[in-house]
């Protein structure tokens, strides 16, 4: 499923869906919320959908014109527009679809926007039980994916959606992995995870740092430029607050690539 207003960031992330979609041969929604004057005549969590021709509505008339035409298979392509709470509404149709992923566009970093993420795709990263993928307009195909792993059982969660994804793309995969002075990395307990997990291509190369893991992974981000980092993303938190030590969210808000969070 993939979530969009009218703007170029959206129309980016419809493309994207739909490449992924045919690759994949999967089924694609593409829904616009509509937040709801106090006026307004439809119900919050009312959803207009292309499925169904008589759910028409003004907002889904003039959405269909703008998505236009999509690489994706018709067939199996939907599209729709919810009413009420972006942040609330793209996780109750994602839910509803029972969509294996979620793609939304990733603002570009300017001054102006010193912060890469918006409050609906903070909304999205912190309730979403499934993997939510962030992408800029700057990517425009996945050909090489980072994944940071941090040698625990729960980031085994992160290698198949890795998987299918550079599936999908062709793209190559190298793990990342960051200990601190002292609690050095474990190479061999991260090779362990992986050699016992389905999809892993074999070998993984696997990058070893010792430090901050933001600075880190970051650092490594910048010196090898690939085109997605996959994360781990526990669940729940305050909105856009953003601790030092919160090591996904720092990277969410800071990684000049696309982005997939993993609810761990």
């Amino acid at each position: 499923m993939v979530a969009a207003d009218k703007t170029p960031d959206g129309r980016h992330a419809i493309r994207a869906a739909a490449a992924l979609a045919k690759a994949t041969g999967a089924s694609l929604t593409v829904v616009e919320v509509v937040r709801l004057s106090a006026e307004g005549q439809v119900p919050t969590g009312r959803l207009a959908s292309s499925r169904d021709p008589g759910s028409g509505t003004p907002e889904l008339t003039s959405f269909r014109a703008w998505v236009g035409h999509l690489e994706s298979e018709p067939s199996r392509t939907e599209i729709a527009v919810a009413y009420g709470v972006p942040g609330i509404e793209i996780g109750r149709v994602a839910d509803e679809r029972g969509a294996d992923l979620v793609v939304l566009g990733r603002r570009p970093r300017s001054s102006d926007h010193p912060l890469i993420l918006g409050e609906t795709a903070d909304a999205l990263a912190r309730r979403s039980p499934r993997p939510v993928l962030f992408i800029p307009p700057s990517i425009q195909t996945v050909r090489a994916i980072t994944v940071a792993l941090d040698g625990t059982e729960r980031t085994a969660s992160l290698i198949k959606p890795t998987a299918i994804l550079a599936g999908a793309f062709g793209a190559s995969v190298t793990a990342i992995t960051v200990g601190h002075q002292e609690s050095p990395p474990n190479p061999e307990r991260i090779r362990q995870l992986l050699a016992r997990t389905p999809r892993v291509p074999d070998p993984l190369p696997l990058v070893v740092r010792t430090g901050d893991p933001i600075v880190e992974i970051l650092g490594h981000l910048e010196e090898t430029n690939p085109d997605l980092l996959v994360i781990g993303y526990r669940r729940g938190g305050p909105p856009k607050v953003i601790g030092p030590a919160d090591i996904a969210r720092n990277l969410l808000y800071s990684a000049p690539s696309a982005v997939l969070t993993v609810p761990i």
